[in-house]
């Protein structure tokens, strides 16, 4: 009767005791093993770092941070569009890191304020926008049909492909774009930056307003441009058969014409042409110029006439 009472009592005594289970600032929680729809398409809101990943046999999504920042962590997958959602008073103790699995790309979304970064992309045709205040950084082989870039972040792409490109900047990036790419569209309002190496286009149009800087190498047949403020255009390096070009206010571009030239300078502006084509036009208005820059030190250079040309 004794060893009974005391055996209860013992009993009694530890389911009383709790002992505290400390938890990790840190741990990851994985999506990959729950069931998840497949997805072509991400749209990312908020301050999330990503790191991409296409040719996955299965769709996933794993989220790392502290478990309070990942609880915050909105993620729907709705007609194969992935959304991650997190508040801008989000994340308060520490970055949240989305690794992103799908087998194709086709639509990419960010606007917030990361990393992100992708290794081996592989995407036939691809729309991006990207309103990233950090720094975009992807490579691979990606047809990108529309770009739209805005903010003040870094974005780089290597290996782009594909034809028919349209590339809207805004703001004050910094792009760096290289494949051989077949653009046919470029307009660009704000500070921006932008790179783009190697142009191999029929038809190409360039629109450019504020401080903006442009420059481009490759080949194009026709080249319309146009710069108005203090926009400038370096395509020195650019080489058009049939260039058309138009400068207004303070803006400056530099272009290389083969066979036909048509240039128009007007208020303070300047174009400067650093090849002789086989027919020239230029006009100039108010204090614009158009003017020769080729370098005098080449061999058997000769000054320009309308007979040595």
């Amino acid at each position: 009767m004794m060893r009974s009472c005391l055996l209860i009592c013992g009993v009694l005594a530890l389911t009383g005791c709790k002992i505290p289970l400390s938890t990790p600032s840190h741990h990851t929680i994985r999506h990959a093993n729950d069931p998840m729809p497949s997805f072509t398409r991400v749209a990312i809101n908020g301050n999330i770092d990503v790191t991409l990943h296409t040719g996955c046999p299965h769709t996933a999504v794993v989220l790392r941070g502290n478990p309070q920042d990942k609880s915050a962590v909105q993620m729907t997958v709705n007609h194969g569009l992935l959304r991650l959602t997190l508040r801008k008073s989000d994340p308060h103790h520490d970055r949240v890191h989305a690794d992103i699995c799908t087998h194709y790309l086709t639509q990419w979304v960010y606007r917030g304020t990361g990393t992100v970064v992708g290794s081996n992309i592989r995407s036939g045709m691809l729309d991006a926008t990207i309103d990233n205040q950090g720094s975009t950084v992807l490579q691979g082989q990606i047809a990108v049909r529309h770009l739209t870039i805005k903010g003040t972040g870094f974005t780089q792409i290597n290996g782009v492909t594909g034809h028919g490109l349209t590339i809207n900047v805004a703001g004050k990036p910094r792009i760096q774009l290289a494949g051989v790419m077949d653009v046919v569209a470029l307009n660009m309002r704000g500070d921006g930056w932008v790179s783009l190496y190697w142009i191999k286009s029929q038809s190409l149009k360039i629109r450019a307003h504020g401080k903006g800087f442009v420059q481009m190498a490759g080949v194009v047949d026709m080249l319309d441009l146009e710069l108005w403020d203090s926009a400038r255009f370096n395509g020195r390096y650019l080489r058009g058969d049939h260039v058309f070009a138009k400068t207004h206010d303070r803006a400056v571009a530099d272009i290389s014409v083969l066979k036909r030239q048509h240039t128009l300078a007007l208020n303070s502006s300047n174009i400067y042409f650093h090849n002789i084509p086989d027919m020239k036009a230029d006009f100039m208005a108010n204090a614009g110029a158009v003017l020769d820059l080729r370098e005098w030190e080449l061999p058997f250079m000769e000054e320009h006439t309308r007979y040595n040309r």
